[in-house]
């Protein structure tokens, strides 16, 4: 287990990670809700990291101001009591009956429900489907952050189908953001600075 649901809203899930596993969870990576808690069959929820929160801890804030901090076996075990980091994810899709839909999922995940990252296999199949409409949801995402989650992503997804032989998927999805933004050329002129960063070279 890397990971557990804690709460859900219609676009969003709330979930506790191992602090260990938090580099399994990458901004931007695309996550897959596992086993629920009481094995009941549901579709699968699909969602990106968009935010992280490491809880500050007594502790920590108490060895910060040491000038030497203690010994591996030592430090271990002090953030192995700390407060699990915290993860919001952003909801873009789900699977059922192994259709994917791009569409927000007709019912949230239960309480401790799993959370596992996805491969690069799953990244390029849920990415690959019909009209990229998972990007819409990116894009509605109203916090100042946006751009770079979306660049992080898109950064994430085009190596995936890079390895899947899928050459034209890039500009296929920036094609695709600048349709969805045309109307908004203010968050558009943000999301092409941010993926200008992301592929200094590839949307030269």
């Amino acid at each position: 287990m890397l990971a557990r649901v804690l709460s859900c809203e219609t676009t969003h899930v709330l979930a506790g990670c191992r602090l260990d596993a938090l580099h399994q969870f990458p901004f931007g990576g695309l996550v897959k809700t596992g086993r629920s808690p009481l094995g009941q069959a549901a579709a699968t929820v699909y969602g990106l990291v968009a935010e992280i929160t490491v809880p500050e801890t007594a502790a920590a804030r108490e060895l910060a101001l040491q000038d030497q901090l203690p010994q591996t076996g030592l430090l271990r075990n002090e953030l192995s009591t700390a407060e699990p980091p915290e993860m919001r994810i952003l909801v873009v899709g789900y699977r059922r009956g192994g259709q994917v839909s791009h569409l927000l999922p007709p019912q949230l995940p239960q309480p401790l429900t799993e959370i596992e990252p996805c491969s690069p296999e799953e990244v390029a199949d849920f990415t690959g489907q019909g009209r990229l409409g998972y990007l819409r949801h990116i894009l509605r995402f109203r916090e100042p952050w946006m751009p770079e989650l979306l660049a992080a992503h898109l950064q994430q997804a085009a190596e995936a189908h890079k390895q899947a032989g899928h050459d034209q998927w890039l500009h296929q999805a920036v094609q695709r953001v600048i349709r969805l933004l045309q109307d908004d050329p203010p968050t558009l002129l943000w999301v092409l600075d941010a993926l200008s960063d992301a592929f200094p070279i590839a949307l030269a």
